[in-house]
């Protein structure tokens, strides 16, 4: 099963699997709670009120995108935390907003790794 968009290169379950050293189960919790996180940190990013307040959620993001190998997704979530930190919110925003989509598409990969990995241990 090749990756989205936000990954950089194809990984296939069996790849994965000798991440996490054949361990299926723990492939699904590593694919289930990233993609929570990444949902958690979205979320609270579309919420923050001031640039100031993404800062920590973005640089968040981008190291969570970072550990899941999501190296496209992580480079936009760091023009995101660079927006933030210039303090311009509406830019943060646009860029956020601009970004969304394959932010999303991590999620959806991810997810869809998890479903796999389910299948597999069956």
């Amino acid at each position: 099963m090749p990756l989205r968009p936000g990954f950089d290169r194809a990984l296939h379950l069996d790849d994965l699997l000798d991440v996490v050293a054949g361990d299926v189960d723990l492939l699904r919790e590593v694919a289930e709670l990233g993609a929570s996180e990444v949902e958690r940190l979205l979320a609270a990013l579309e919420d923050a009120p001031t640039a100031f307040a993404m800062v920590d959620l973005a640089h968040e993001l981008k190291g969570v995108l970072l550990n899941l190998t999501a190296a496209r997704a992580g480079a936009l979530a760091a023009v995101v935390e660079v927006a933030a930190r210039l303090g311009d919110h509406r830019t943060t925003c646009l860029e956020l907003e601009r970004s969304r989509p394959v932010f999303d598409e991590v999620v959806a990969t991810l997810a869809s790794v998890a479903a796999e990995s389910l299948r597999a241990a069956s």
